[in-house]
């Protein structure tokens, strides 16, 4: 599989500066810790900031920090439709850093006209999301799919891997948020919401095209900073970051999956994780024609889907969720397996790759935002990093990582569909082929 990385740009870091984090209280704590005792700098990337105590205090630990150590540079890069939806809001609950960090508010080119007139709060996220979702302490990064919200704090099941002491990764995501950030509305310590003086274009009121190509411009150079990384040393792990913005033609990671999904041959070992998940065509077309490897795809029951206890419409997301599910099952192979995450209580939002070659001492495994679907590719921001190993015990605990999530599962069957759960309602098997797409 060295084809699929040796042109890639990224770094290589020893195995035991990699930790695996296992729960959301593990990924907290280590935020709260790793807040505490930065130094140099803070950036944290996510879809929104939550409004809970548990929220609260990982701003405090900020905030104190700034107040003992001026130099500590703090940027927070939020989606601005989900960070200032409601009264109490992500921009509430950072009142306390105002004026202490640069808070930028990412606002999609694509809501625009009469379609941001019209859309109400919620429904307009459907057109553009800033997605990504990477936390930095000084050299120290944690990629993951969770936002910093109660719920994947305490019972909502997703990936964290923390990658210490790597000043190029860090460089590489603090820039890649400042790019993102200089294109985007900041904070005013008033709590005022401005346009970046940077920023050329309106990213709504302006030219479009304009705004886009400005955008485009500030991020193709960050990738560039990378060298070519095209060998794998004994005891190592090369990590590759790689970008999915495909509103403004930015690809990479669309073009990383579909040549991967491509290559995945004889005895591969090949297994995709999404709590939501629905597959672009493209991917759904390649992986169901394959036939002599071994797929498990990990996704959510539709207890396990956040929007199960949802209101209104959106409570029948999971049986949306249900019928792509079906859809895929039926169009599949005996050697495709679905499985879907159920414990008590709990949620699921995991999302990742992982792929071995009974042949080849070689594995890959991608961590990061996107669910692999077609508003992953076509509409929202994000980022992931594919991480690449020859070395036994790195490749066990990423192995560990993906059966802890499938020992909380269950393999579905085609009489898994006549459970009163997974019975989806006539219009909802209507309307989902051609409102997937915004999901």
């Amino acid at each position: 599989m060295k084809g699929l990385w040796s042109e890639l740009r990224g770094v290589g870091v020893k195995s035991s500066s990699i930790e695996i984090l296992q729960e959301p209280k593990d990924f907290y704590n280590t935020l709260i810790n790793l807040a505490n005792e930065a130094k140099e700098r803070i950036s944290l990337s996510t879809l929104y900031l939550g409004t809970g105590e548990l929220e609260k205090k990982l701003v405090t630990s900020i905030s104190n920090n700034k107040c003992n150590n001026d130099k500590l540079q703090i940027n927070i890069l939020l989606d601005y439709l989900r960070g200032t939806r409601g009264i109490e809001n992500s921009v509430s609950t950072l009142e306390q850093i105002h004026g202490k960090a640069n808070i930028f508010l990412y606002h999609t080119p694509d809501l625009r006209g009469l379609k941001k007139s019209i859309l109400p709060q919620r429904a307009n996220e459907i057109i553009g999301l800033q997605h990504m979702k990477f936390y930095v302490f000084d050299n120290s990064v944690i990629i993951s799919g969770a936002n910093l919200s109660n719920d994947y704090f305490t019972n909502r099941q997703d990936r964290y891997i923390l990658i210490s002491d790597c000043p190029e990764l860090a460089d590489f995501f603090s820039d890649l948020l400042e790019a993102v950030g200089t294109c985007s509305f900041y904070v005013d310590e008033d709590s005022s919401t401005k346009l970046h003086e940077q920023c050329l274009f309106h990213p709504f009121d302006g030219n479009p095209v304009s705004y886009k190509r400005m955008f485009y411009e500030r991020i193709v150079g960050i990738h560039n900073k990378m060298s070519v990384i095209n060998s794998v040393k004994d005891k190592t792990v090369n990590i590759y970051p790689l970008l999915q913005m495909g509103t403004y033609g930015i690809n990479d990671f669309d073009s990383y999956l579909v040549k991967m999904f491509g290559q995945v041959g004889t005895e591969s070992d090949l297994t995709i994780a999404s709590g939501y998940f629905n597959l672009t065509n493209k991917y759904s077309s390649i992986l169901t024609r394959i036939t002599d490897s071994k797929i498990n795809i990990i996704t959510s029951s539709p207890e396990a889907n956040g929007f199960y206890t949802a209101k209104g419409l959106s409570k029948h997301i999971p049986a949306m969720y249900v019928q792509i599910s079906k859809k895929f099952f039926n169009e599949s192979k005996d050697n495709v397996s679905i499985y879907e995450f159920k414990k008590p209580e709990w949620t699921f939002h995991g999302k990742g790759i992982w792929c071995e070659k009974k042949n080849d001492d070689e594995m890959i495994t991608i961590a990061g935002s996107s669910n692999f679907g077609e508003r992953s590719v076509s509409r929202d921001l994000e980022s992931q990093l594919v991480f690449v190993t020859y070395d036994e015990e790195m490749k066990k605990r990423f192995n560990d990582e993906k059966d802890s999530m499938i020992k909380n599962c269950n393999r579905i069957d085609k009489d898994t569909f006549y459970d009163p759960d997974h019975v989806v309602p006539y219009w909802v098997t209507l309307i989902s082929k051609g409102f997937r797409h915004f999901f």
